[in-house]
């Protein structure tokens, strides 16, 4: 399901696991362990996809938001929403929606990311946490404002600032609702460390069960009791 549309930490576990829980084959000289990953609904992998929709807008937004909350899925929304407001303001319509949309998507990536060094403690915070957490966020122009928000750059705080003045005051998210970051973050702590616990015994469960009916060889297993890192997360290669 999508990271979107979760409402439960049983969802969200449900959806990472399908996403990261190494799948263990037998090989000719030991058994090795190789993850999913993000893909869409016909299998193919989700920045495939988002390449084939770049000249799209709508559609490269559609495949990105499918994808939240991988960090790149964040930056695609981003670029499909300017473009999707440079092409209103060239045709005289209403821009208005899609700047809205920009902003409250910067202003939610901001409660877990204040810098760039920040992206993959944010990718980890929101995708153990539901996103119904999020929903309904106090995200407004007036509280959050626009120059720390980092998925923003120079053209799109311009733009704000000419359809909505000025704003009283700029921060983050995680600044605004920071009781609620340490809640939110106490917690995914606390679910990784059951996790890790949870998928190393599973792991060794399977390889041993793997193992059981045949002559010992020497495993080949690529660190089971942790999750992917980054990269393997934003590319899934």
């Amino acid at each position: 399901m999508r990271w979107i549309d979760t409402t439960t930490e049983e969802q969200v576990v449900r959806r990472d696991e399908a996403l990261w829980k190494p799948v263990w084959t037998r090989t000719e000289t030991g058994i090795e362990g190789r993850t999913p990953g993000p893909r869409e609904g016909d299998g193919e992998f989700w920045y495939d996809a988002l390449q084939r929709s770049k000249d799209d807008p709508r559609a490269r937004f559609e495949v990105a938001e499918r994808n939240l909350s991988l960090p790149a899925a964040w930056r695609e929304m981003a670029i499909a929403l300017r473009a999707m407001i440079r092409q209103a303001r060239k045709d005289g319509a209403d821009a208005d929606p899609a700047l809205r949309k920009l902003h409250r998507l910067a202003s939610l990536w901001s409660f877990a990311v204040e810098t760039d060094a920040d992206k993959g403690i944010g990718y980890g915070l929101f995708e153990m946490t539901p996103y119904s957490r999020f929903a309904d966020l106090e995200l407004s122009w007036e509280s959050i404002g626009c120059d720390e928000l980092v998925l923003l750059n120079a053209t799109d705080r311009k733009w704000m600032r000419a359809a909505w003045g000025e704003p009283f005051t700029h921060s983050t998210a995680k600044r605004v609702h920071a009781e609620l970051y340490l809640a939110v973050s106490a917690r995914v702590r606390e679910l990784n460390g059951i996790e890790r616990e949870r998928r190393h015994a599973d792991a060794m469960a399977r390889i041993d069960d793997m193992l059981r009916d045949d002559e010992p060889v020497e495993p080949l297993v690529s660190a089971p009791a942790s999750k992917p890192g980054l990269f393997a997360r934003l590319f899934g290669r």
